[in-house]
């Protein structure tokens, strides 16, 4: 994703009401899980609507894989968010996630964007020993060759679990940068800055079993031995949240996840919201870039 996806409107100001939105993506499924048989596609400006859902907690799926104008050679992925929807009243997507007053404070946004994502980023998973999943000038374009050459991630086998909780014998995960601007507002109070931003990719992955082992380029020039936090996108909060430490390597070039921490969910996602509705239900702009 780039963050030539949206303009502020006229009053000047980005996430209100009158933004200007860019690359609608036409066609993304849309649905409850609990309730795949009330399904809804995108319409061709992004836009999607969810009506006679049941009040109280719910997870919504937005899936860009089945999106009709993805550029060749991309993808866009899936993305799960808990929701909580009021009987009688028009909810958004943002304006049902986290605390009564982000509810409040988001409820008129209009975006829910999704990651646009080169599909030769995709790396077969081996099921007998790890695999050690990298990146290149594509899939981390903002890094210098030796910087790329740090970033990795080791996935064991027996670790990609599928949605109905079984261990897959195959598959997919691959990894990309992404745009620091996406993830500005979303750091957890006493964080004031992130220096290196990264989605994880494992189609039809659920979750892994045990903690990718995941190496960063030492971009935030911490001195040997020094330990660092990372952070991960909550889909109930909308924000990052501390997931673990890592700890800066001997030679000061690398730094890698302590042992124990990492991510058991793949994917990751920015900006939730959504249009205003006439009914109980879920509205949004479903956006990516071109």
């Amino acid at each position: 994703m780039t963050f030539d996806d949206i303009r502020a409107g006229a009053d000047g100001a980005l996430h209100t009401a009158d933004d200007v939105f860019l690359h609608p993506i036409a066609g993304a499924k849309v649905y409850i899980l609990g309730l795949e048989g009330h399904v809804v596609y995108t319409d061709a400006n992004g836009y999607f609507h969810l009506d006679q859902l049941p009040a109280g907690d719910v997870k919504l799926a937005v899936d860009g894989r089945t999106a009709t104008n993805t550029p060749a050679g991309s993808f866009y992925p899936e993305m799960v968010m808990d929701l909580t929807i009021e009987v009688g009243y028009d909810n958004t997507v943002m304006g049902s996630m986290g605390t009564h007053d982000a509810m409040a404070a988001n409820e008129d946004r209009q975006e829910v964007y999704l990651p646009r994502l080169q599909t030769a980023i995709l790396q077969s998973v081996s099921n007998t020993e790890n695999t050690e999943v990298g990146v290149d000038a594509v899939s981390a374009p903002n890094l210098t060759d030796e910087q790329r050459v740090q970033l990795k991630l080791e996935v064991q086998p027996g670790t990609l679990i599928d949605a109905d909780g079984n261990v897959m014998t195959s598959g997919q995960v691959g990894i990309s940068t992404v745009p620091p601007e996406l993830v500005r507002d979303m750091p957890p109070p006493g964080v004031l800055q992130h220096t290196l931003d990264i989605t994880i990719q494992a189609p039809g992955v659920a979750a892994f079993a045990t903690p990718l082992e995941i190496t960063f380029p030492n971009v935030f020039d911490a001195a040997p031995g020094t330990k660092l936090n990372f952070l991960s996108f909550d889909h109930t909060t909308g924000k990052l949240v501390i997931e673990g430490t890592a700890t800066v390597s001997a030679d000061g070039l690398s730094v890698t996840t302590d042992p124990g921490d990492g991510n058991y969910q793949a994917g990751v996602a920015w900006g939730d919201a959504c249009r205003l509705c006439l009914h109980a239900g879920v509205w949004a702009a479903v956006r990516g870039p071109n």
